[in-house]
């Protein structure tokens, strides 16, 4: 009766075990870490004046018409922001997406501020 699970596979026992151990790995001071490193990203972003959407780890950040040029600017740069266009999102919503993790440092979370502000500078 369930439409959206008419022709699904139960998943693979490896991966049901990984995700048991990603459980057990996530701790208070991670998911504390996580959450810290989560907002100095999009702080860090809303002060070099990009438009950040979400409140979560994923960090989207809307970049419009020029989004591949920056995904391609910030990966040159060292930096793993996907671009997301139309049709996965609405004409003028195409964002690059960023992903922090509780392993960030602070530095690494400082880098992709600073190669952000370069790529949208040369984007124009």
């Amino acid at each position: 009766t369930a439409r959206s699970f008419v022709y699904t596979t139960g998943l693979p026992e490896g991966v049901a075990a990984a995700a048991l151990v990603g459980l057990r790995l996530a701790s208070a001071e991670r998911r504390e870490r996580l959450a810290a490193n989560a907002a100095r990203l999009r702080q860090g972003l809303a002060q070099i004046g990009a438009r950040v959407l979400g409140s979560a780890h994923i960090v989207p950040v809307l970049t419009g018409g020029p989004t591949m040029q920056v995904a391609r600017a910030l990966h040159a740069a060292g930096v793993f922001a996907p671009g997301i266009r139309y049709p996965t999102v609405p004409r003028g919503q195409e964002r690059v997406r960023f992903t922090a993790s509780s392993e960030h440092s602070h530095e690494q979370i400082d880098r992709c501020v600073d190669a952000m502000a370069k790529a949208l500078k040369a984007a124009g």
